[in-house]
């Protein structure tokens, strides 16, 4: 309601702005573009990746395994905190041994597993 008040209000203060068909002819290089095509192949295969494991991934735990829906979601919530410390990781690794980054990441998962 209020942005339909405003847009009635305000006076347009851009007067040469671009029409809509010259808009277009800028983006027909994305729309004819082979490259973009492709990109947007692979983003979308990985996205259906994305929300096929988010969908089944629980399917085999709780129905076959036996596992509450909370065991799955903590498990999968330990699993995505792996993204969280790989920044982490890279800062620390090249100071300190194998040996101290192993020890270090086992006393802070051994609380959460699965």
């Amino acid at each position: 309601m209020i942005a339909v008040a405003i847009a009635l209000a305000l006076p347009e203060t851009r007067r040469d702005a671009p029409k809509a068909a010259a808009d277009l002819r800028r983006c027909r290089p994305l729309f004819t573009s082979r490259a973009i095509h492709r990109l947007r192949a692979v983003s979308g295969a990985a996205s259906q990746i994305i929300f096929a494991f988010a969908g089944g991934g629980p399917i085999s735990p709780v129905t076959q395994m036996g596992r509450s829906s909370a065991e799955y979601g903590a498990c999968l919530r330990q699993r995505l905190r792996l993204f969280d410390r790989q920044p982490v990781c890279v800062r620390f690794a090249p100071r300190h041994s194998l040996e101290k980054l192993i020890w270090f990441g086992w006393r802070c998962n051994c609380w959460a597993r699965c």
